[in-house]
């Protein structure tokens, strides 16, 4: 049973003294029957309850538990899709998950900068932090043959490497008898060729992974526009109409973020569709009494004009490019 600790006394205003020995229940249950519970929370839940207090933080993040690890296992292969790889050489589950999930810049520490993992590296870096921590010239060409260059977003390779692994192996590079480099290389080459069979297929999880949270962000974005849609005003009416809060930029863009849609998203969202909406309303009204016609858009295919089809009362004047009929 974990120990528990009571509030300290305090003294109300009638100099009455009291005191409360309210815990939460969960610091009450045994630890087993804790872990237990724990086994059903997804990551993001398990990460959030790791932070509540001290006592969860050790039952959760503390030492190499097999249970322990077990249960961040189990909830990334649950409820992170395409997440089936374990950790890499060097990580705990707790820490693998909390590499997969967070937005956070291993160099500058941002967590507002858009990141991406860097395998190769083994790092979430922003644009900024990745350009002023990698390298263009000035490489040996020893030193690139034995090391990764990163991907970029697109999917092609990067021509920059690591500053610091560079800077690693060419002084390891530099230690070694002149005899024994080539033997080292070619050791280096193989383990090179390894990382890479790993990073590959690493990515391509992170491929599959980005899709599934931006098609589950989508869904769920659509969800609340559902409901949105339902509301009325004091007429009985409806207050939002669906294409047209499509037409919100908002709208447009937070379709293309990929980070989980969250209550908080959706509070931030709904405000500023209703400031938006108004704008959207205007512009669909002046879309629908524009009635400018420019005939250089209408063209016209001659193999496609029957004279049998057309009324006697009607003729066709033909222009360059364009028609129009008149009706006498």
């Amino acid at each position: 049973m974990r120990s528990t600790t009571k509030r300290k006394k305090s003294k109300t205003s009638s100099n009455i003294n009291t005191s409360s020995t309210h815990t939460s229940n969960l610091l009450r249950i045994p630890l087993e029957t804790f872990l237990e519970i724990c086994k059903y929370l997804t990551p993001v839940d398990l990460l959030s309850l790791s932070l509540v207090c001290k006592t969860f933080y050790i039952d959760l993040c503390c030492g190499d538990s097999i249970t322990i690890q077990e249960i961040w296992r189990q909830s990334r292969l649950t409820y992170m899709p395409f997440r089936e790889m374990g950790p890499p050489d060097g990580m705990n589950e707790r820490e693998y998950i909390r590499f997969l999930i967070e937005n956070k810049c291993y160099f500058c520490g941002s967590k507002t900068r858009v990141t991406r993992i860097y395998w190769e590296r083994r790092v979430r870096s922003c644009i900024k932090c990745f350009k002023d921590n990698t390298v263009l010239e000035g490489i040996d060409n020893r030193v690139k043959l034995i090391l990764q260059r990163p991907f970029l977003q697109n999917g092609s390779l990067s021509n920059r490497f690591w500053r610091d692994q560079v800077e690693a192996k060419y002084a390891e590079l530099c230690s070694i008898d002149i005899k024994d480099q080539n033997e080292w290389i070619y050791e280096q080459y193989q383990l090179s060729n390894d990382l890479q069979r790993e990073i590959a297929e690493r990515r391509r999880e992170d491929v599959l992974s980005r899709e599934n949270q931006r098609s589950q962000r989508i869904q769920s974005i659509s969800d609340k526009l559902d409901l949105m849609c339902e509301e009325r005003d004091e007429n009985g009416s409806e207050k939002y109409q669906r294409y047209l809060l499509e037409r919100c930029p908002s709208l447009c863009k937070c379709y293309t973020y990929e980070r989980p849609f969250s209550e908080r998203g959706w509070k931030i969202l709904r405000q500023k569709l209703i400031k938006e909406y108004p704008q959207a309303e205007q512009s669909s009204k002046y879309l629908m009494n524009d009635d400018t016609f420019d005939s250089d858009d209408v063209g016209y295919d001659s193999d496609e004009i029957h004279i049998d089809d057309m009324s006697d009362d009607s003729k066709i004047f033909f222009g360059s490019g364009s028609y129009r009929c008149m009706i006498q």
